[in-house]
């Protein structure tokens, strides 16, 4: 999984350098799908759902586990809902 948070923080990190842009959470299950990063059992990611929405606080969890805390802030406000509510407060 750890090569998902990866995923996950390096792009929020780039939306981060571009004035705090976010997208929304079905372009990144999207981008997952395309660049072949599996979720846990082996399949697609949907683009909405418990999983993708649960593989970003995960990552969050993870990042601020690490002592990164940029990544864990960038990758809790990068991301948003089809309503543009930052996901870990759905």
């Amino acid at each position: 999984m750890s090569k998902n948070f990866d995923f996950l923080g390096d792009l929020a990190n780039a939306l981060k350098k571009n004035d705090w842009s976010i997208m929304h959470i079905s372009r990144v299950a999207e981008l997952l799908n395309l660049n072949g990063i599996k979720n846990k059992r082996g399949g697609k990611y949907k683009e909405s759902g418990r999983g993708i929405f649960k593989l970003v606080s995960s990552a969050c969890a993870y990042f601020a586990k690490k002592g990164d805390k940029e990544t864990a802030t960038n990758v809790a406000s990068a991301f948003t809902n089809d309503k543009n509510q930052h996901v870990w407060k759905k």
